[in-house]
């Protein structure tokens, strides 16, 4: 019971991280760079900058989603 409620936990935690943290990488990259969000959406061609925001913005999510991920799984056991 508790390895079917943990994985049910990660995977909603799973998509909710994502979701939230790709909304927050567009408005990043659209605020900051001034990149129409369609561009961004898309995967068209935006500036260097635009491109290496998102892949650092990329990165640290998944620091996030690892940290968060050993906090349950702490929590757990």
């Amino acid at each position: 019971m508790t390895l079917i409620l943990t994985i049910t936990m990660i995977a909603i935690l799973h998509f909710l991280l994502h979701y939230v943290t790709y909304r927050i990488n567009l408005i990043a990259c659209t605020k900051v760079l001034q990149e129409p969000i369609e561009r961004v959406m898309l995967h068209l061609p935006i500036s260097e900058g635009g491109r290496i925001l998102f892949y650092l913005l990329q990165v640290a999510n998944s620091l996030i989603w690892g940290i968060a991920i050993s906090f349950i799984l702490t929590l757990i056991r």
